[in-house]
């Protein structure tokens, strides 16, 4: 079952008003990701939040990794400018009145959740964008279909740090 981390937070439609998010809860894949949209009593992030990743047993941080309780890290913490799309029900309608758009964005800089928007356009097949230094976005299409091995040992305590201190924490694979 695919794992998610998760934003509290409501979307409001441009053009009614109505809450575009499932219950103010937006899906999305980037840093510790541990369970599905079904399971909403566990915290949330919340605009101004710093994304986390999780250790191994060793204290080290492990990109694009499943661990053995089906958690994972999905992404990278050297990449902490990113749009990331909200994908576990990949919203793309107002359910009040059918505006159409291509998705929300997630949009996180210096590893900090930042903000949401509605993008008009999305290019099929990509779920991240970077922002490059000029403040272009550059798709990664690659990074969506992108393999995750299993079995990192995470133990019986998740540990959990932020992604300004993940970078001393890398392994180097």
């Amino acid at each position: 079952m695919p794992k998610f981390a998760h934003l509290a937070e409501r979307v409001p439609c441009p053009q009614c008003g109505a809450d575009l998010a499932l219950n103010e809860r937006v899906g999305f894949q980037w840093g510790y990701c541990s369970y599905p949209f079904s399971d909403s009593d566990r915290p949330s992030y919340n605009i101004g939040d710093e994304v986390v990743w999780r250790t191994d047993v060793n204290g080290r941080i492990h990109p694009w990794k499943y661990f053995d309780d089906d958690t994972c890290n999905i992404g990278d913490p050297t990449f902490a400018d990113v749009i990331v799309r909200e994908c576990e029900i990949a919203i793309q309608e107002c359910a009040s009145c059918g505006l159409e758009f291509s998705g929300i964005g997630i949009v996180i800089r210096g590893g900090v959740i930042e903000s949401l928007n509605l993008q008009v356009e999305w290019p099929e097949g990509v779920e991240t964008f970077v922002i490059n230094p000029n403040d272009e976005l550059v798709p990664q299409p690659e990074w969506t279909t992108r393999p995750m091995a299993w079995g990192v040992r995470g133990g019986p305590r998740t540990q959990l740090v932020k992604n300004s201190q993940a970078m001393q924490l890398l392994t180097l694979e």
